[in-house]
């Protein structure tokens, strides 16, 4: 029974990995080398540390921080703006209690309360970068 408990947990971190794709900067530049090699060459190191700069193209941003997780687009002619949201997900822990079987000496089951932490995904705001016509013009991230 134990060994199903960690099974599920892992299996869902393994899925999780999987669906994140390129996690990491230099995983998206090996993935879009056109891409980079299209960027002017004070961004490239930026970039390859996933640092966003003023002025940086959607493509820099992609390659640097990934695919945003939601896109919010609006319009002031001859305006037109964007942001990328960025979400992440912290495991907070709970502490709390469960029941086991037990059997005692007998042949008679009860059940016992066991104390035991469980780990919930807390999703949260990440980061942003907004742009106008293509180009970044403010962004939101922590200091690192």
């Amino acid at each position: 029974m134990k060994a199903l408990r960690f099974a599920l947990p892992l299996a869902a971190v393994a899925a999780l990995l999987a669906l994140t794709g390129c996690a990491t900067p230099a995983a998206r530049i090996q993935k879009h080398p056109e891409l980079f090699s299209a960027l002017p060459p004070a961004d490239r190191p930026l970039v390859e540390k996933g640092i966003v700069r003023e002025g940086m193209s959607q493509d820099a941003v992609f390659l640097a921080w990934g695919e945003p997780d939601a896109v919010r687009r609006f319009t002031r002619p001859p305006r037109r703006m964007e942001t990328w949201i960025y979400i992440g997900t912290d495991f907070v822990p709970v502490p709390g209690y469960r029941y086991d079987w037990y059997r005692n000496r007998y042949g008679y089951g009860y059940r016992v309360p066991v104390y035991d932490t469980e780990y919930v995904p807390i999703r949260h705001f990440e980061r942003s970068a907004t742009f106008e016509n293509g180009r970044v013009i403010g962004w939101e991230a922590p200091v690192r």
